[in-house]
């Protein structure tokens, strides 16, 4: 029963982790817009270095953001496979490959 309530709290935190990763790819492309603008205002002079670099350093969080979200639904996928000898993204047993490695 332990092991069943860990895998459905795993799946669950899977479920949260793609959601926010969805909500993050998002937040990159409002970044990306953002500092896109930010670098034709500053080029016709209607800001200054400092606001240009201000959104330069939002569009790099957004990214690094980004990315530990996907390092982290990454390695909840591996926990994952891990506790059920299943591998999602490929779908398929990692007891059958184990038994044709012997």
């Amino acid at each position: 029963m332990q092991v069943e309530r860990e895998i459905r709290d795993l799946v669950a935190n899977l479920n949260s982790s793609l959601r926010r990763l969805q909500i993050l790819e998002d937040n990159i492309s409002l970044a990306k817009k953002s500092f896109e603008i930010s670098k034709d205002r500053f080029a016709r002079g209607e800001i200054d270095s400092q606001a240009l670099a201000l959104d330069r350093n939002r569009a790099s969080n957004a990214y690094l953001t980004h990315l530990q979200s996907y390092i982290s639904y990454k390695l909840l996928l591996l926990d994952l496979a891990r506790k059920t000898f299943y591998d999602f993204e490929n779908n398929r047993s990692l007891v059958e490959e184990s038994n044709q490695s012997d």
